[in-house]
């Protein structure tokens, strides 16, 4: 059960990072910059 635990709380986490790049990304004063990050 820990593991499940543990699996779920990673995958949170990396959906929350990801949630928070995509925002810095768009945010991003140098578009072109943002872009070959997305890739």
């Amino acid at each position: 059960m820990k593991k499940l635990i543990l699996a779920v709380l990673l995958l949170l986490s990396i959906g929350v990072m990801t949630v928070v790049d995509l925002n810095v990304i768009r945010q991003a004063p140098y578009p072109s910059l943002s872009q070959e990050q997305i890739k």
